[in-house]
């Protein structure tokens, strides 16, 4: 396995556990508060029931849903990396249909 997959393995996994970490002390504290990309993954989840069938309870529970997310979020990487964004070309070249002079 190359060195980019195993660091892109590694920030899947840290931002799923901390996803989970904020997801986990969400559902036990009521004065914490998530929002954003947690919010959006704590909804879907609950959509489809995820936390019916892995509650937080079960430690299995909550490494299957840190693997789960981690394979998501890699596989989102894994294709940015491969997919780099294109340049935007400014008003000229928009205009005129080729790069300025220099």
């Amino acid at each position: 396995m190359s060195e980019l997959n195993k660091d892109l393995k590694n920030i899947a996994l840290g931002w799923a556990e901390k996803i989970v970490q904020d997801m986990y002390a969400a559902t036990h504290d009521p004065s914490y508060k998530i929002d954003g990309d947690t919010l959006q993954l704590y909804k879907e989840l609950t959509e489809w029931g995820w936390f019916d069938m892995c509650p937080f309870k079960n430690t299995k529970g909550e490494e299957i849903t840190i693997i789960m997310l981690a394979i998501r979020k890699y596989g989102k990487l894994k294709w940015q990396k491969g997919h780099p964004p294109k340049k935007k070309p400014s008003k000229w070249e928009i205009v005129t249909g080729k790069a300025p002079k220099k």
